[in-house]
């Protein structure tokens, strides 16, 4: 267990934490500020898990997706990208981790974490603090620890490049060389890559509105053996069902730009295929809410190119 010290200590306190958009003071497994004068809980290697709200999730539904420890506090002063405020502090992250699996508002209910409002309900308004930050219990945050790790192992070195890849990410830089590719590697990359897409299409096939997130794929347009400077690129996805993803892949299908289904004449060959694809021809897909991480039409153009559509 990556935090059996902490746990194992009776001073220890738990919170959830929420991460504000990234022009804010936060950066997500780096450093965390919060105002003592309006929450003073918070003390030295304290554990939490982090969670994205509905307002800046792009899903437009609540996640958690890792934990940390609180390290050595500071007080923010006056020039500080840190400083909003008289009373602000920072800490450090410790022992980040992303989780394997992340946890989604669909995934829980009320009832499996402790409803502290004063009416209780059987849904999410108001369950969380608006200030962004919750005390929870070693139970609560053992029980979301336990969903995020899965069947997983910690590992040292993955959780480190997982963590380096969100921030190359979040940077807008979506390069990845060769030499710093193997088997093992690209699966987490790819891994990274996916769970973004996904989420920007609210976890549904932006063909056939298939939510089963065990059957959907972040879909690389232009694949990741052919544009190193794009397999990053959220912009270079789109979120489809596994059967889409390989007909997509393979031409039978493109999106063009107008973000409508195109059917190849190839198709036809197979009836069972034309008949189940066919309802959804010159349909326009599901996009993100944020025209920003719409599909580049200079990617899906390489595509229709590729495999001679237009």
């Amino acid at each position: 267990m990556i935090y059996s010290k902490e746990i194992n200590n009776t001073e220890t306190q738990y919170f959830i934490i929420d991460l504000g958009a990234h022009d804010q003071r936060d950066l997500e497994y780096s450093y965390h500020t919060w105002n003592k004068y309006r929450y003073n809980l918070i003390k030295r290697n304290d554990l939490f898990i982090y969670r994205t709200p509905q307002k800046i999730s792009p899903s437009r539904k609540f996640f958690f997706f890792g934990s940390g420890k609180f390290g050595k506090i500071f007080t923010a002063k006056k020039g500080y990208k840190q400083y909003f405020s008289e009373g602000d502090q920072y800490s450090f992250v410790e022992k980040a981790y992303h989780f394997n699996k992340l946890i989604f508002q669909d995934d829980l209910s009320p009832n499996d974490l402790i409803d502290r409002r004063k009416k209780k309900k059987n849904d999410w308004e108001h369950f969380f603090n608006q200030y962004g930050i919750n005390k929870i219990t070693k139970k609560e945050f053992l029980f979301l620890l336990n969903m995020g790790i899965g069947n997983n192992k910690f590992l040292v070195r993955d959780n480190k490049l997982m963590i380096e890849t969100i921030n190359q990410i979040n940077k807008e830089n979506y390069y990845v060389p060769d030499k710093k590719v193997s088997s093992k590697t690209r699966g987490i990359y790819q891994k990274i890559f996916s769970d973004r897409v996904k989420n920007n299409y609210h976890n549904q096939c932006a063909v056939t509105g298939i939510k089963t997130r065990e059957l959907l794929v972040g879909s690389h347009i232009i694949p990741w053996g052919k544009n190193k400077k794009k397999r990053l690129d959220p912009k270079n996805g789109i979120c489809f069902s596994s059967l889409i993803d390989k007909c997509f892949d393979k031409g039978f299908l493109t999106i063009n730009n107008d973000y409508k289904v195109i059917l190849s004449p190839k198709i036809k060959k197979d009836k069972k295929l034309y008949l189940e694809l066919s309802k959804f021809e010159k349909k326009r897909i599901k996009l993100p809410d944020d025209k920003l991480n719409y599909p580049a039409l200079e990617n899906l153009k390489s595509h229709w190119k590729e495999f001679g559509f237009f």
